[in-house]
C-alpha cells in the first residue's frame, strides 16, 4: 500500500513526514 499523504496505517507510517 502506498500511503504518502495518509496517516500511518501500513507498514511505512510516516512515508512523507521528511
Amino acid at each position: 500500500e502506498l500511503n504518502m499523504e495518509t496517516p500511518p496505517i501500513s507498514s511505512n507510517g510516516c512515508s512523507s513526514e521528511s
